[in-house]
């Protein structure tokens, strides 16, 4: 059985409310103010999201990036520059289920609606040294993305909405329907054994992954929906997921991989060491390295699967790409191949011979 899941996206609504202050006369008084939902189940540091709100996240850091695009009488067509907002940090509410008006400066809906049409379009997490950097001139946002670091506990849950097009007041009493979808992968890595063996004890020293993109270029656009594929990336690393030279008993059951001894079972804390990756192929190049000890009566073997013994990674359940918004469970097996003994003994005894001797 393949062991991954593509988690579903779910949509949901956002609010704005009028504004009692006085206005320029282009504005209805109504400030343009901004709900999100993200997509069902896919931590990362303090930004992964795991259900259909933003309530794991720390409340200082639900923080979106919002664009957004004033195309006069014309419907957007991904040609237009997002003059009317750019890169704007709004910081969530009710962690994102209520309508939040949170941002500087604060903008207004136009009143003449017919040679106004708005278009919005979001990224998150909108925040200071998080490996995204973006870059766009006309139509929707492009970004460059990097993994943090090898720790899962560092990752960021990169997301992108869908482009909201054509707004006005009227389209939804000032409603901006933001839904944003994971551009990331969920990888996971368990690890157990088959040994049955009371007197045999397998304890998992080192599990390594190489070649692993880490960086990559998003490229979204519009076309009656948006649409974001991923493009060179970067260069290949290796990812160290467990490394301790006194290794760790192994169970018959499956267990997170953690990166410490202490966190190796790591029980209620298994969001914290999942990997968030760059959606990519999965080559031959993409291997697994593996050391355990095997220990029976006292007598320690050191068995290791790295260099050209190392396992294809691909080869799990023809498993060949990471997509956006999935999630994938990868369970490495270590075995045992117990020593045994067969006998058979040489056919027949030669023909006989006889010697005589005289006294």
């Amino acid at each position: 059985m393949k062991k991954y899941f593509v988690l579903a996206a779910v949509a949901a609504l956002v609010f704005g409310a009028c504004s009692k202050n006085s206005i320029d006369e282009t504005s209805t008084g109504c400030v343009i103010g901004f709900k999100t939902y993200s997509p069902t189940s896919t931590k990362a540091g303090d930004s992964f999201v795991t259900g259909t709100s933003f309530s794991e996240v720390n409340a200082a850091k639900q923080i979106i990036g919002v664009y957004a695009y004033n195309t006069g009488a014309n419907s957007f067509d991904d040609s237009q520059a997002p003059a009317f907002m750019s890169d704007v940090a709004v910081t969530l509410a009710g962690n994102g289920s209520t309508a939040s008006s949170n941002y500087t400066p604060v903008r207004y809906w136009p009143t003449d609606e017919a040679n106004n049409n708005l278009t919005f379009f979001a990224y998150y997490p909108n925040l200071d040294g998080n490996n995204i950097t973006k870059s766009v001139s006309t139509g929707l946002v492009d970004f460059s993305f990097s993994i943090p670091d090898t720790k899962p506990i560092n990752d960021i849950d990169f997301m992108v909405a869908d482009a909201v097009v054509d707004q006005d007041y009227s389209s939804n009493s000032g409603v901006v329907p933001f839904i944003f979808r994971h551009q990331l992968t969920q990888v996971n890595f368990f690890v157990k054994t088959d040994n049955t063996d009371a007197n045999t004890t397998i304890k998992i020293k080192k599990v390594k992954v190489s070649g692993i993109n880490t960086a990559g270029t998003l490229t979204s656009t519009y076309s009656a929906g948006t649409t974001t594929a991923w493009s060179a990336q970067g260069t290949p690393t290796a990812f160290t997921i467990y490394d301790i030279n006194a290794g760790d008993t192994l169970k018959t059951s499956a267990k997170h991989i953690g990166e410490t001894a202490d966190s190796y079972y790591c029980g209620a804390a298994d969001d914290a060491y999942r990997y968030l990756m760059i959606p990519q192929t999965i080559g031959d190049d993409v291997k697994v390295e593996i050391v355990y000890d095997v220990i029976t009566a006292g007598v320690t073997t050191t068995n290791s699967f790295t260099g050209d013994a190392a396992k294809k990674l691909n080869t799990a359940n023809d498993i060949t790409a990471w997509g956006k918004n999935q999630k994938i469970n990868y369970t490495f097996t270590v075995g045992l191949k117990p020593i045994k003994f067969t006998a058979t003994v040489e056919t027949g005894w030669t023909p006989e011979s006889n010697g005589d001797l005289t006294f």
